[in-house]
């Protein structure tokens, strides 16, 4: 089997990359759908909104998890390099992720 080569990807000049990593648990005893997160925002200290990058997110959604499995992903945001991410707000997660 072979491995895909690693791509290496960088921000726009003046801009960095936000990655935010996250894990879906099922502490159901039902199987639980993941949400399928295609689009967010991320507000940052400067008062400035910026979207979700979907080309370089993986948002592994609509994933069937039996009890107690989970599943990770990351989605990923691009923002001026000097400035500091605040809260994000993410489609079908129901609270704000405060950083």
């Amino acid at each position: 089997m072979e491995l895909d080569e690693p791509t290496t990807v960088e921000a726009d000049p003046g801009w960095k990359f936000i990655i935010l990593n996250f894990r879906f648990t099922n502490n159901s005893i039902r199987v639980q759908d993941t949400p399928y997160i295609s689009s967010g925002e991320i507000a940052t200290d400067e008062g400035y909104i910026y979207s979700l990058l979907t080309s370089y997110s993986d948002t592994v959604g609509f994933e069937g998890l039996y009890q107690g499995e989970s599943i990770e992903g990351f989605l990923t945001f691009q923002i001026p390099e000097g400035a500091t991410p605040v809260e994000a707000d993410l489609e079908h997660i129901d609270s704000l992720v405060r950083f």
